[in-house]
């Protein structure tokens, strides 16, 4: 969104969270899901060339799947080092609610934003 401006909607359908847990107070799902859907200033954003001005993103959930998958992002990419493996403990519930302000629109009944855990991965990497 455009200082000023009307915020314009890109509505893209998704099974799967991509959630960053890189952030030191990040320790729990909740907190993830929080971080996700912050307004994220845009640097450099340019409304006509060579006019720049001052502009925003946000992400929030249109309609929830059937299915839910939360992926922890556990690696960080530095300039030095490259690749560095976020291990910490999250915590999340057996049984989670989206939060009606998660949603684009907050009207969507509490029962339809209900989840419950069935299972868990962990990757690990083997080398040679």
């Amino acid at each position: 969104r455009k200082q000023g401006g009307k915020p314009s909607v890109t509505i893209q359908p998704f099974y799967c969270l991509h959630l960053d847990i890189s952030r030191p107070e990040i320790n729990t799902l909740e907190d993830a899901m929080h971080f996700f859907i912050q307004p994220e200033k845009l640097e450099g954003y340019k409304s006509a060339p060579n006019v720049e001005v001052e502009a925003s993103k946000q992400t929030t959930i249109d309609v929830l799947p059937r299915v839910l998958i939360i992926h922890l992002k556990r690696f960080a990419f530095a300039a030095e080092g490259g690749a560095q493996k976020i291990d910490k403990f999250i915590g999340f519930p057996a049984k989670m609610t989206i939060k009606n302000h998660y949603m684009a629109q907050e009207k969507t009944p509490e029962h339809q934003r209900q989840y419950s855990l069935y299972s868990g991965m962990r990757n690990l990497l083997l080398t040679l």
